[in-house]
């Protein structure tokens, strides 16, 4: 479990790399999923309207679907 700083640290850190990569590494800060959860995350997964991001119990190690709230607009 990483402190709150370090979390800081590590968004802090993102700024330096390529827009994709920066991307990646905040969605899982501010979603707390798994890398292949947000690798293989699908436009029919992402409800804009609802703002809620779906993901089926088929691509989560446990088997459960989860609902994350959607991120949109961090800089």
């Amino acid at each position: 479990m990483l402190t709150d700083d370090e979390l800081r640290a590590i968004w802090g850190a993102t700024a330096q790399l390529n827009p994709k990569r920066k991307c990646f590494a905040r969605l899982l800060i501010l979603t707390g999923c798994r890398e292949m959860e947000a690798a293989d995350i699908s436009i029919g997964e992402v409800d804009l309207q609802a703002g809620l991001w779906s993901i089926l119990g088929s691509r989560t190690r446990n088997g459960r679907g989860i609902v994350l709230p959607a991120v949109a607009g961090v800089d």
